[in-house]
C-alpha cells in the first residue's frame, strides 16, 4: 500500500488531535500576550524580537486552523482579542519579556518536539518540524539580545576535571550530613534553572494579581505567590551550600499598573498551564538528582503545584472557562440511550 494511499484514508488520530488542539490553543494565549508586549515594549531590539515571535504564533495557528478544516474537525476557541486590552498601562518591564519569550521558546519546543515523535502524517509532521526550526531560531536570537544588554543569566561555572572518575561509595546517593557531597554538574543545571522558571512564574503572577479585580482569582494568585516563594526557599540552599550562586528574583521587573491587560479567564488558563510545565520538568529535575535531600524536595514542590493547579482547574470549570479536549466516545453512555 503506497503512503499517499495510506496518508489519504488514515483521517487525524488522537495523538495529532491532541498535540494540534494544544499547540492552537497555547499560541492563541501567546498571540494576546505577545500583541500586549509589542504595544508596550520600549526598546527597538526587544520589540523586533517581540514581533517575530507573535509572526509566529499567527502562522502555527493559521497552518493548524486549515489541517483541521481539511479534516472537517472544529476549531479550538482559545484566546481572541477579547481577552487583550492593548491599550493597558505597560505592565512588564523590556526585561521581563525577553525572559518570559525565553520561557514560551523552551516550552514551545519541548511540546513541537514530542509532537513530532507522535503525528504520523506528513502534513503535520511538517507543521511541527517548521515550529522547531523557526522556534530554535527565536531562542537565538533572544539568546543575542540578552547577552548583547548584559541581561542573561549565566549559569554557574564549576572547575573543569582533569580525570574521569567513577562512584564506589553508596553515600554518594545521601542527602544527609557529614556525607553530603557538593552538586553535580546536572543538578546544578536543574537546580538553576528551575529557580529561574519559579521566579518567572512568581513575577507573572505578581503582575496578574495586581491588576485582576475578581476576587477568588485574586486569593488563587495570592496563595501562588506563597507556594513560589516556599518553592525559592526550598530550592536555594541546595545551591548557596555548595557555594553557587542563585538567579536574581524578577519581582523589579513588575511595574505599578493597575489596568488589567488580559481577562481573567486568560490569566487563569496561563498559570495553570505554568503548573503542568513546571511538574514536567521538575520530574526531569528529580529523575536526574542522585542526592535524597533533593529528590525528596522535589517530591514536596510536585505536591505543592499538584493540588495548586487543582484549585485553578475548579474556578476555570465554575466559570465556564476550561475548553474541553476532544475525547473518546464514552460507550457506556450511548448504551444506556
Amino acid at each position: 500500500m503506497s503512503s499517499e494511499y495510506t496518508e489519504k484514508n488514515l483521517g487525524i488520530s488522537s495523538s495529532e488531535i491532541s498535540q494540534l488542539w494544544i499547540t492552537y490553543i497555547a499560541n492563541s494565549m501567546s498571540n494576546c500576550v505577545l500583541s500586549y508586549f509589542l504595544e508596550t515594549a520600549e526598546d527597538p531590539e526587544v520589540s523586533s524580537v517581540v514581533k517575530y515571535a507573535l509572526n509566529l504564533s499567527g502562522n502555527y495557528m493559521s497552518i493548524i486552523k486549515d489541517i483541521l478544516s481539511k479534516d472537517n474537525f472544529p476549531v479550538p476557541e482559545g484566546f481572541s482579542e477579547e481577552d487583550v486590552n492593548l491599550k493597558a498601562k505597560k505592565l512588564f518591564s523590556d526585561v521581563f519579556m525577553l525572559r518570559y519569550m525565553k520561557y514560551l521558546t523552551e516550552l514551545g519546543l519541548i511540546n513541537y518536539g514530542m509532537s513530532l515523535t507522535f503525528c504520523p502524517r506528513k502534513d503535520i509532521r511538517e507543521l511541527f518540524t517548521y515550529c522547531i526550526d523557526t522556534t530554535s531560531k527565536l531562542s537565538n536570537m533572544l539568546d543575542d539580545v540578552e547577552l548583547k544588554k548584559g541581561v542573561y543569566v549565566h549559569y554557574p561555572h564549576i572547575p573543569m576535571p582533569d580525570k574521569i572518575e567513577f562512584v564506589t561509595k553508596k553515600s554518594f546517593l545521601t542527602g544527609l550530613l557529614p556525607e553530603k557531597r557538593p552538586l553535580n554538574s546536572s543538578e546544578i543545571t536543574n537546580i538553576f534553572h528551575d529557580i529561574k522558571v519559579v521566579s518567572l512564574t512568581r513575577a507573572l503572577t505578581l503582575g496578574f494579581n495586581q491588576v485582576t479585580k475578581s476576587e477568588q482569582v485574586k486569593n488563587f494568585l495570592s496563595k501562588g505567590l506563597d507556594l513560589s516563594t516556599s518553592h525559592i526557599e526550598a530550592l536555594s540552599p541546595l545551591l548557596s551550600e555548595s557555594d553557587l550562586p542563585i538567579p536574581m528574583t524578577l519581582e523589579a521587573e513588575v511595574l505599578d499598573s493597575k489596568e488589567a491587560p488580559f481577562s481573567d479567564k486568560l490569566i487563569m488558563f496561563h498559570i495553570v498551564s505554568i503548573m503542568g510545565y513546571k511538574t514536567a520538568i521538575f520530574g526531569i529535575s528529580m529523575a536526574v538528582s542522585m542526592r535524597s535531600d533533593i529528590y525528596a524536595t522535589y517530591a514536596k514542590i510536585a505536591s505543592d503545584i499538584g493540588g495548586y493547579a487543582k484549585d485553578g482547574m475548579d474556578i476555570m470549570i465554575k466559570e465556564g472557562w476550561l475548553e474541553k479536549n476532544p475525547e473518546a466516545v464514552d460507550r457506556k453512555k450511548l448504551a444506556k440511550l
